[in-house]
């Protein structure tokens, strides 16, 4: 065998395992909430039901994959917005031989702590045998739902949930009674997870730098004869003007992706600081102005993002205090706390760096090179984290306490042993060792 025989061989193991975990899990938590009853009579009359009862819960995968990657879907609530529901359903299907009159009483039960109540139930309900009767609350915030049961919005609550139901009729032939019941049994148990408020510090770098200019041969030119360019992979940003040998002007913008850290909800705490490194400077002093903007500047033409850090900025938020190298901090004051207060709902915060003499004489032309990707905004801000909302298995080794979960992963561990024992017995044939031995 092969690196490369190897190597797909080992891809697709694990494939295979992944696929036969997430099945094995997903198919006894499918049947942890499957029931049946049933009832027979002498006069081969019968009568059954089957139910399924349904918490909301994500698959198993689903749910892993939302951890691994922080998804926000299954958030209780941040701050104080709900940002996920609760769906709970049952389906219950009766089935009939020589029984007539069938009647179906059920109930979903949601309990916690001495707290209960029950979002579906239905008393006395006709059925034909073979037809599914399907229920659900429809989508319902969780802080609903935890209001109804009549415990408080403002802490984790764990919630045990419960099904009961009953499918009755008449004998066709003997004119009996019958009755098949399940019991009030549990079928899920569910963490909410209410999260905390919490305080920290953030310094992000820019997700994109773009370096914006004009330049032009001559001394003067009406702005619409200007060639723009943007440039958004430079390292390091240029800002000044050069007069010696063309109309050169150049200007800078870093775009923060402030949503990537920070839900909407959150609150700025402290002055937002912008802090850069100049790597090189000349000419005469002219110190460039940070400015707040109102659009992402790499999402715009050349020309207009060019005019929205030189004339349609949102706010003048400081200035440069030195052009010697080195590392500098500039506090962008309550504007710049407010500005990037109000631009947590588009998920960035964009800064602009302009600097213009006004004149084409040669000898007021300067320029600063500063480090684009090293910079850093830094602020304080309070949010509220939380862990997923949902605990995947319904209590601790709930899966391997049954016994249908026992020969589940039974299964799982002998199909595991096998593929290893094939990959171990291809490796020992193809051996330099036993090659030679032929």
């Amino acid at each position: 065998m092969n690196r490369k025989q190897g190597a797909l061989l080992t891809l697709t193991m694990l494939a295979l395992l992944v696929s036969i975990i997430n099945g094995a899990f997903d198919i006894v938590y499918n049947m942890q909430r499957t029931f049946e009853a049933s009832v027979v009579n002498d006069y081969g009359e019968s009568l059954k039901i089957k139910v399924v009862a349904d918490s909301g819960r994500p698959p198993l995968l689903g749910y892993l994959g939302q951890k691994l990657y922080k998804s926000w879907w299954l958030a209780w609530r941040v701050g104080t917005t709900p940002k996920s529901t609760v769906n709970i359903g049952v389906t219950i299907t009766p089935t009939a031989t020589n029984v007539v009159n069938l009647k179906v009483t059920y109930y979903i039960k949601a309990k916690c702590g001495a707290s209960q109540y029950k979002p579906l139930s239905g008393n006395q309900i006709s059925a034909s045998s073979g037809s599914p009767l399907t229920y659900s609350t429809g989508s319902m915030s969780i802080d609903s739902h935890l209001t109804d049961l009549g415990v408080s919005t403002t802490q984790d609550q764990t919630v045990d949930y419960y099904v009961y139901c009953k499918v009755e009729g008449d004998g066709a032939i003997s004119g009996e009674h019958l009755v098949a019941e399940i019991q009030e049994t549990k079928f899920d148990t569910i963490t909410f997870d209410y999260g905390g408020t919490v305080t920290d510090t953030f310094e992000l770098t820019p997700s994109v730098t773009v370096q914006l200019g004009y330049d032009k041969d001559g001394d003067q030119y009406p702005k619409e004869d200007k060639d723009y360019e943007m440039t958004t992979s430079k390292n390091t940003l240029g800002i000044g003007t050069d007069y010696s040998y063309a109309h050169e002007h150049k200007i800078g913008a870093v775009e923060f992706n402030i949503g990537a850290v920070l839900p909407s909800d959150a609150t700025i705490l402290s002055n937002t600081q912008f802090k850069y490194y100049v790597y090189d400077e000349w000419g005469s002093t002219v110190l460039p102005y940070i400015r707040s903007l109102p659009n992402r500047p790499s999402q715009q033409s050349a020309s207009t993002a060019f005019d929205m850090v030189e004339t349609n900025y949102l706010h003048q938020l400081g200035q440069f205090p030195d052009d010697e190298n080195g590392w500098y901090t500039v506090d962008l004051g309550t504007q710049g706390k407010t500005d990037l207060q109000n631009k947590l709902s588009s998920g960035w915060f964009c800064l602009g760096f302009y600097a213009s003499r006004g004149t084409t004489s040669a000898g007021t032309s300067f320029y600063t090179t500063y480090a684009g990707y090293e910079a850093k905004l830094i602020f304080d801000a309070e949010y509220t984290d939380w862990s997923l909302s949902w605990s995947w298995l319904n209590l601790p080794l709930s899966i391997v306490s049954l016994p249908v979960g026992q020969q589940f992963l039974a299964i799982v561990f002998m199909i595991l042993a096998f593929a290893v024992w094939v990959a171990a017995r291809e490796k020992a044939r193809n051996s330099p060792l036993r090659r030679r031995k032929k």
